[in-house]
């Protein structure tokens, strides 16, 4: 990488990856490792807690349907910074409620933010990968995905039931 111009299309794609990482291996992945905890405190069924999967599920369809829309309108960046906004906020939700309506509206909700994410995102990497006139920005920014699964990995388990946020249970 001795171009200045792809050097900075790679920082910027790495800037996006943290995006992918947040919206699909923390949102996504995260809940999964949480899953079991959540169930036992919540006292859910097995159907209870896979329609929260479902639920996310449904709501990436949503956002997937909706992101070409959604960008037209708003553009990508803006698009991505939302959609970042939003799973933050779901995420949250998350971690401060027991409500299982509530609940299961944030999943969907984090899966409709997420997909925003993901694609505005892989827009921005593609036009990023077109002015530097390679495809290493792309394959940074899908990297991205990979970074939350590992972190996910490597710091959910440590949490064991303490899935909530401080001073419920």
């Amino acid at each position: 990488m001795r171009s200045p111009v792809l050097r900075q299309g790679v920082r910027q794609a790495a800037r996006l990856a943290l995006g992918t990482a947040s919206a699909l291996g923390l949102a996504r992945f995260a809940y999964g490792l949480l899953l079991p905890a959540m169930r036992d405190d919540l006292q859910w069924t097995l159907a209870e807690a896979g329609a929260m999967s479902t639920a996310n599920g449904l709501g990436y369809l949503v956002g997937a349907l909706a992101t070409a829309p959604v960008v037209h309108r708003l553009g990508a960046a803006a698009a991505f910074r939302w959609g970042m906004a939003l799973t933050a906020v779901a995420l949250a939700t998350t971690a401060a409620g027991e409500d299982y309506l509530a609940l299961l509206t944030a999943r969907a909700a984090a899966g409709a933010a997420g997909a925003v994410v993901f694609i505005a995102g892989g827009v921005i990497a593609s036009r990023i990968a077109a002015r530097v006139a390679s495809g290493v920005p792309i394959t940074v920014y899908f990297a991205g995905t990979g970074l939350g699964i590992v972190l996910s990995g490597a710091t959910i388990p440590a949490l064991g039931d303490q899935w909530r946020t401080s001073g419920q249970r």
